[in-house]
């Protein structure tokens, strides 16, 4: 029997959905707010 194949993106998403359970939501990285000095 071979192991189900698991990544770092099947991981995100494992994760993503357990913290949803906990009433977080997600927001994409690229749609937050940064102040310039934040910037490389």
């Amino acid at each position: 029997m071979s192991k189900p194949y698991f990544n770092e993106h099947t991981l995100d998403m494992a994760i993503m959905e357990l913290f949803e359970q906990q009433g977080y939501s997600h927001v994409n990285g690229e749609t937050i707010h940064k102040e310039q000095t934040d910037r490389k």
